[in-house]
């Protein structure tokens, strides 16, 4: 049976013979960054949501991945390189018969060091080094020594429990907060608490890190009441969703003392509008939502869809499946 398979313009040409390796017969369709499709496709089988940058953020979000859905009767796959897939969820996709796939086994070590990297960031005051390098100005700072501090880490799936594992390895206490605590406690971690411990764990942490789902039950999570549980001394590391946050709160705590420094890889707008007061904060770090960019993850997500497309093709179980509900 001949059947098409979407993938983004720049991967087209590379990607034609993997696809018609793992689905034989199969052809490419090109998709570019505003949602245009080079050819038919109203047999098309599977869709690769993949942007390595901002170039095809737009084009699988919303009303744009509402219509392409409904361009694609016969669509069974959306295979995405995200770990996160919240922007993906919409009524239309939910009621297709297409079967969702993230890419999270894929960005845990990436993420993880990401993690780390921001915590040693704000520790050791690197933002501040770099402002004097830029500006040619000899000051010293006090530093803080992480051996010893608490960090507590909201979500602890795969990503959280791997940013444990390198917090653990520079001596520092480990609280994990679970929807479903597991039975028993891995030996790096002090201990790992359901939500309704949340407010306790975040008091007591030096480091709260973020690393979970964005779903109803998380939006606004670390509300204003939330954040005033932290310690003026302690720095929040976000690389979840910026939706989990009430920004505003946040923006309030960091410029009047009352939480000490902020590393955040994501926003409640991306990109981050010019003038937000992020921007301009000697106490927050942003990156642009790349926590988990890293040399082999195009390479590993291509391999991750052409396994999935060669799955549905002999119709066996695929890697990754998000469970809607």
């Amino acid at each position: 049976m001949s059947v098409r398979v979407i993938v983004p313009d720049f991967l087209a040409q590379s990607l034609a013979a993997g696809v018609a390796a793992a689905w034989p017969g199969a052809q490419v369709v090109a998709i570019d960054a505003d949602g245009r499709l080079s050819g038919p496709a109203d047999d098309a089988v599977a869709l690769f949501r993949y942007f390595p940058n901002d170039r095809f953020a737009s084009a699988f979000k919303g009303e744009r991945i509402d219509a392409l859905i409904d361009q694609l009767p016969t669509l069974r796959l959306v295979q995405s390189h995200s770990v996160g897939v919240d922007g993906l969820l919409t009524p239309r996709l939910q009621s297709s018969h297409a079967v969702l796939c993230n890419a999270a086994p894929l960005h845990t070590a990436a993420m993880a060091e990401t993690v780390m990297a921001l915590i040693l960031a704000a520790a050791k005051r690197i933002p501040f080094h770099v402002r004097n390098q830029q500006q040619e100005s000899w000051q010293r700072a006090a530093k803080l020594e992480l051996r010893g501090s608490t960090v507590t880490i909201v979500g602890f799936g795969r990503i959280g429990s791997e940013a444990a594992k390198l917090c653990a390895a520079f001596g520092m206490r480990v609280i994990g907060v679970r929807r479903s605590p597991p039975a028993s406690v891995p030996a790096h971690v002090d201990r790992i608490v359901a939500p309704d411990g949340l407010d306790e764990a975040l008091a007591q942490a030096d480091w709260v890190v973020l690393a979970l789902p964005l779903s109803e039950g998380t939006h606004g999570l670390m509300s204003a009441a939330r954040l005033d549980c932290l310690k003026p001394t302690a720095c929040l590391v976000n690389v979840a969703r910026g939706d989990v946050v009430d920004e505003a709160a946040l923006v309030a705590r960091l410029g009047d003392g009352r939480l000490a420094f902020a590393c955040l890889d994501v926003f409640q707008r991306e990109p981050l509008p010019p003038g937000h007061p992020f921007w301009r904060m000697p106490n927050v770090l942003v990156t642009p939502h790349n926590s988990a960019s890293s040399q082999f993850m195009e390479s590993r997500v291509i391999a991750l869809f052409l396994d999935n497309l060669g799955r549905l093709a002999r119709a066996e179980p695929l890697l990754n499946r998000v469970e809607r509900a």
